[in-house]
């Protein structure tokens, strides 16, 4: 397992069983209630004997990419209004830099050339349909 920043984003990436073959690359989002983080995806949707990379990435407004007044702060923000405070920053925040993070993944991860898939869960899903 490797664990980086790609473009700003944090990331777990798990390799293929034969990582010198050229292989798929499947990357996906965690949701913002548990599983909550890159870690804890990984742990919870490992999608062991896959023939890819499986990368996950960390959403904007959690885990490691806390706003200052951690979850607290981000509570608040959803009391406030959920979907303009919470749920479209991330969604937008975490399409925008997608392209610059999985352009740098694929030029960091060995063989991973091959076709893309995405996936996620909950928020981390509003991302991936983006």
């Amino acid at each position: 397992m490797i664990e980086g920043i790609a473009a700003g984003v944090p990331f777990v990436a798990v390799p293929p069983s034969d990582p010198d073959e050229p292989a798929a690359l499947v990357v996906g989002w965690h949701l913002m209630d548990v599983p909550a983080s890159e870690q804890a995806m990984a742990e919870a949707v490992p999608m062991a004997g896959l023939r890819a990379w499986r990368v996950y990435l960390g959403l904007p407004l959690s885990g490691k990419r806390l706003p200052e007044g951690g979850h607290d702060e981000v509570f608040r923000r959803a009391s406030e209004d959920a979907v303009l405070n919470v749920f479209e920053p991330v969604t937008e925040q975490a399409a925008g830099e997608f392209p610059a993070a999985l352009a740098e993944l694929r030029d960091r991860l060995p063989g991973a050339s091959g076709p893309l898939g995405v996936f996620g869960g909950s928020a981390g899903a509003l991302v991936a349909l983006e």
